[in-house]
C-alpha cells in the first residue's frame, strides 16, 4: 500500500480536475481560431494538468522499489496526462453534461503537462544542486 500512499496526491488531483471538467455547465459554441488558445478558461486547464503531471512525476520519483517507474518516469507522466487530457475533453463532448470538449482545451491540456514537466525538472535539478553544494 505504499504505492497508494505515494499517489495520493495525484489521485485527489484527478477527482478534481474530472469534478470540475464534468459538472453540468451550458455549452458555448467554439469558435475555431488561434485565439481560443489565450481564453482565461485556458489558464485554468494550464494549471489543472502543469499540476496533475508534477505531483505524479513527484510520486513516481518515490517509488524506489520500482527501477522501470524511475527510470521512465518522465515518460510515463507526460504519457499519462497527456492521455488524461484526451479523455477528459472526450468525456465531455460525448456525456450529455451540457459541458463541450475541444482542440483547444485539449492543446492547453497538453501545454500544461509541459510546463509541469519544465517546472519538475527545473525544481529537481535546483534541489540536487542544494543537496551537493552542502
Amino acid at each position: 500500500m505504499t504505492w497508494l500512499k505515494n499517489f495520493r496526491n495525484v489521485i485527489l488531483w484527478s477527482v478534481v480536475i474530472w469534478t470540475l471538467s464534468l459538472l453540468p455547465g451550458r455549452h458555448l459554441p467554439g469558435i475555431p481560431d488561434f485565439f481560443q488558445l489565450l481564453k482565461p478558461d485556458k489558464i485554468i486547464h494550464l494549471i489543472l494538468f502543469a499540476t496533475f503531471v508534477f505531483l505524479l512525476l513527484q510520486s513516481i520519483l518515490k517509488q524506489y522499489g520500482y527501477g522501470f517507474l524511475r527510470f521512465y518516469g518522465i515518460i510515463i507522466a507526460l504519457i499519462t496526462g497527456i492521455g488524461f487530457g484526451a479523455l477528459t475533453e472526450y468525456l465531455q463532448y460525448s456525456i450529455n453534461i451540457n459541458r463541450s470538449g475541444n482542440i483547444y482545451d485539449f492543446i492547453a491540456n497538453t501545454l500544461g503537462c509541459l510546463i509541469g514537466l519544465a517546472l519538475f525538472l527545473i525544481l529537481r535539478r535546483k534541489k540536487m544542486r542544494k543537496a551537493n553544494a552542502n
